[in-house]
């Protein structure tokens, strides 16, 4: 066979994969759209004329998130522009645990949706400067064919990783450790452990915090040297573990893990962060483990993910208002964000620190997760949601005036 004719046969074969790549991708398309009614977004897009304010951030903007009547700031600008008489909607889309590698994911298709006039961040708490989830949005991972296929791949991959044991209630005034299977043993440890402190609420009183955080670990470390793990347990106890700076204890129990076939979420990463960049060949193993992580090591990914976004904003011509979290400079976020003379810096310092004067910190925070503050309770949210009405409330009076 001539070489002339292999060029031939092996271009027909590229040709041939090539159209079938894209009768695949009309095909997913078409089904996508026909299943969602044509719709990219089900969310309610607001009455005409209203001012559209699209909320992003993470646990502390969740409306679902430790609330006890599914409100958080957001729900509490929108009734208190109400109040004002002011046609205001706001589109809450903060997530728990959500980073800004997620956020800037879903940008482009929340504002091509929602079309806001103002876009509010309050995010970065839960990013890490070293590693990130791998986000690519090259032309080959927007194509409907490569998500099934990558989809297909971690369907199976995860099929025949390590999985950890459901969760279990016991009676502990009944149970006889020594009759417990070692699987049994695992759930009955991490059952005790979160008996003795929910990881969330986190306790605010710090005498209270290590008595309770020190039993806890115990019991993890239980749980875990059965042999078995059992679910939330592994990410639980590297946050103990960082706590209480164990750093050989963190890394070895991600090695074990690892090893196991497990694979380690977003949560059990941030959680095991303080301890595994201590160790100086942590690094080099989760780089050898990338596929067991589907994480990528990276550098100040929060930062440079703002600045995308802020200019994703900027350039769908919604305002965008940078907020930070309660306790918190705005400095260092104006220094980075580099907005333009549209941009509005919100800060969250001295609100709080006036309320704490009045008030105490478990009738504003929760917990003290970030450790100079927590998620708010009803006050906080409320606190929160004032003061960003206060900045914007002139810049919603003009809007009214153009709308009336």
């Amino acid at each position: 066979m001539s070489l002339q004719i292999i060029r031939l046969r092996v271009f027909q074969v590229l040709i041939t994969f090539a159209i079938l790549i894209c009768f695949i991708e009309v095909g997913l398309r078409t089904a996508g759209f026909i299943i969602s009614g044509g719709k990219v977004v089900s969310a309610d897009k607001g009455r005409l004329g209203d001012i559209r304010i699209l909320t992003l951030g993470e646990s502390t903007t969740d409306r679902r998130f430790l609330t006890k009547d599914n409100k958080a700031w957001p729900e509490y600008l929108e009734e208190m522009a109400k109040s004002r008489g002011l046609k205001v909607k706001v589109f809450n889309h903060g997530r728990a645990a959500i980073t800004s590698n997620e956020i800037l994911n879903d940008l482009d298709a929340l504002l091509n949706h929602y079309k806001p006039h103002f876009v509010i961040t309050m995010i970065g708490i839960n990013d890490s400067d070293v590693w990130a989830l791998k986000i690519n949005k090259s032309f080959l991972a927007r194509l409907k064919t490569y998500r099934l296929v990558s989809w297909t791949y971690w369907s199976i991959y995860n099929f025949f990783s390590y999985k950890p044991l459901d969760r279990r209630s016991f009676d502990k005034n009944q149970v006889n450790v020594k009759k417990l299977t070692k699987k049994e043993e695992s759930q009955y440890y991490a059952f005790l452990a979160e008996k003795t402190t929910p990881i969330l609420p986190l306790p605010i009183n710090e005498k209270d915090k290590e008595e309770k955080y020190i039993n806890a670990r115990d019991f993890y470390k239980k749980s875990i040297e059965t042999g078995h793990y059992t679910k939330g347990v592994l990410g639980h106890y590297l946050w103990l573990l960082s706590k209480f700076e164990d750093t050989t204890g963190c890394s070895r129990v991600v090695r074990d893990y690892v090893e196991k076939g497990g694979i380690l979420n977003y949560v059990e990463l941030m959680s095991a962060q303080s301890c595994l960049l201590e160790v100086p060949q942590s690094q080099s193993y989760l780089r050898e483990n990338k596929e067991n992580l589907n994480f990528s090591l990276v550098q100040n990914a929060g930062l440079h993910n703002y600045r995308r976004i802020h200019k994703k904003i900027l350039d769908s011509k919604a305002r965008h208002v940078v907020m930070q979290y309660p306790m918190m400079s705005i400095d260092e976020l104006k220094k980075n964000i580099r907005g333009n003379s549209e941009t509005i810096y919100i800060q969250n310092y001295e609100n709080f620190k006036s309320a704490l004067e009045i008030y105490k910190d478990e009738d504003i925070f929760i917990d003290n997760f970030a450790d100079d503050f927590g998620h708010t309770t009803k006050l906080g949210h409320k606190l929160i949601a004032k003061e960003v009405f206060k900045n914007l409330f002139p810049i919603f009076k003009a809007y009214k005036k153009i709308q009336d």
